[in-house]
């Protein structure tokens, strides 16, 4: 490996690189130009220099032994464990801690969900590691460096030695950045990335370690994809029997049928926005020809425009409007439709 040409398609292929290790990985940004994310490396919008944090660092303990995997910073609980069929995220500082993917499809946990005790639990193939991390324990990718902004040689390729290991670093310019790889000259093990703002480098690692299979495992309670859905379910059928019960208290009986000149159907088929302190409410009538039906309070919001099948009234406190009707009432069908509703 003479030329940094053929020391970096030796990091690219990776031959040797070790499949079990164990190590802690440091992390080191000035002007936290970058920001270190669970599984990946996230390069922030630019920022002004006033907004930027002087200094960031970070450490996590990695654990690697094929498809398993246990990621944790330093000191605090885990960010990530996976014993190869399932894969338990954890929530960190009130933050989830990762995005689970199913397929292409990200899934995030219910508006407000906090629960440091419950990781979430999904495949084993719907974590991902990104950026130069997972350099560190993947490999690196030819795309990675020859993507829109591809690795350019910047000088000859170094000898060196790296955490007790025989090592090449190999000086480029990659990102719009000056950058330097330096990786294990037998296995090609990523040892050491570093920008003149950023580094990402092992300060201990361990090749082939044992490992007790408890340390890729949680046996303790979960929060699933499966318990997400569920959970939306519940919270839109809480929300469906508060309508309906906010139609039965305030308007009347949820199945009805008025005369506009021909019988219209008027059984309430859903009331999709509600306030039972104020008494508003959108409901959905007539199934299939959704009928809307608003009650606001007068004076608070104007009623929206409305086509010339639909009628608005007032009512002490409130303005109703009924749309979308099959039919254009009359003067008769009007007042047959205002009458169906409370006075009061």
């Amino acid at each position: 490996m003479n030329t940094a040409t053929e020391a970096l398609l030796f990091l690219v292929r990776g031959a040797g690189r070790p499949r079990r290790l164990r190590g802690t990985l440091e992390f080191w940004s000035q002007e936290g130009l970058w920001e270190l994310e669970p599984f990946r490396f996230r390069q922030p919008m630019p920022m002004e220099a006033e907004e930027r944090q002087p200094v960031t660092t970070g450490q996590v303990e990695v654990a690697l032994d094929g498809p398993r995997l246990r990621v944790a910073e330093v000191g605090r609980d885990p960010w990530l464990i996976s014993d190869g069929v399932a894969c338990w995220t954890f929530e960190r500082d009130g933050e989830a801690s990762s995005v689970p993917r199913r397929g292409d499809r990200f899934l995030s946990r219910p508006e407000g969900y906090r629960d440091h005790a419950r990781p979430f639990r999904a495949s084993a193939l719907s974590h991902s590691l990104y950026g130069p991390f997972r350099w560190f324990l993947e490999g690196v990718d030819a795309d990675d460096l020859a993507g829109r902004d591809p690795w350019e040689v910047a000088g000859p390729v170094v000898a060196t030695e790296g955490l007790g290991r025989a090592a090449l670093t190999v000086p480029g310019r990659w990102n719009g950045m000056s950058t330097e790889v330096t990786f294990a000259r037998e296995t090609g093990q990523l040892l050491d990335l570093r920008t003149p703002q950023n580094r990402l480098h092992w300060v201990d690692l361990a090749d082939d370690p044992e490992f007790d299979d408890d340390l890729f495992r949680w046996d303790g309670a979960t929060f699933s994809y499966e318990d997400e859905m569920q959970g939306r379910d519940d919270a839109q059928e809480a929300g469906r029997q508060c309508g309906m019960q906010q139609w039965s208290d305030q308007v009347g009986p949820v199945e009805f049928t008025v005369d506009c000149g021909v019988p219209l159907d008027l059984s309430v088929g859903a009331v999709e926005e509600h306030d039972p302190a104020t008494g508003e409410f959108l409901a959905v009538l007539g199934g299939d020809l959704r009928i809307m039906l608003q009650r606001r309070r007068t004076g608070v919001d104007e009623p929206d425009a409305q086509d010339g099948s639909a009628h608005s009234w007032t009512t002490p406190g409130f303005t109703w409007t009924i749309s979308n009707l099959p039919v254009r009432p009359n003067a008769e069908g009007r007042a047959s439709l205002q009458a169906a509703f409370p006075a009061e």
